[in-house]
């Protein structure tokens, strides 16, 4: 967290940042998406180039190393972050199957013995065939497959059929 608020402080100074803009775009399209074990390879990489008898752009491979060291803190504070969100999700699963297996035993019991159920406000009614809607108002099969219409349209041609 240091690393990451000591860069963003760095990229707030004025002075810094214009001379960060200029290769910015070049460092970031270098570091991309690289992993955190990318970035520790192409950091021992770096700090050997900053250590031979080479004529480089010191700044440069100084930013980038900088760079470096930054994108490895998020990196492993997203691998922290997730790790967190995992075990919270996992213990929330665990929550979850313990409060379905509960349910379960409940309706278990409940479909066992209606008497002893929790529920019992509701007096159970027995089937009784003359509690069913009339069979007029049930449709046959053959009558579920015939064409619909409208109220208006079924009246039109009513009219016309009488006239």
């Amino acid at each position: 967290m240091k690393t990451i608020c000591k860069d963003r402080r760095r990229q707030l100074d004025t002075s810094t940042s214009r001379n960060i803009s200029a290769v910015a775009a070049d460092i970031d399209k270098l570091l991309g998406l690289k992993t955190y074990e990318q970035l520790e390879t192409l950091e021992r990489q770096v700090k050997q180039k900053l250590n031979s008898n080479e004529a480089i752009d010191v700044d440069y491979w100084e930013d980038l190393l900088r760079n470096i060291s930054v994108r490895k803190a998020k990196a492993k504070l997203r691998k922290v972050s997730q790790a967190i969100v995992s075990e919270r999700l996992e213990a929330f699963r665990k929550k979850q199957e313990a409060e379905a297996a509960k349910v379960r035993k409940e309706m278990e019991a409940a479909m066992k013995d209606p008497q002893a159920s929790d529920q019992g406000t509701e007096p159970k009614i027995p089937y009784d065939a003359s509690l069913d809607p009339e069979p007029l108002l049930k449709l046959r099969p053959e009558d579920k497959n015939l064409e619909s219409m409208e109220d208006k349209d079924f009246l039109k041609q009513l009219v016309c059929c009488h006239d």
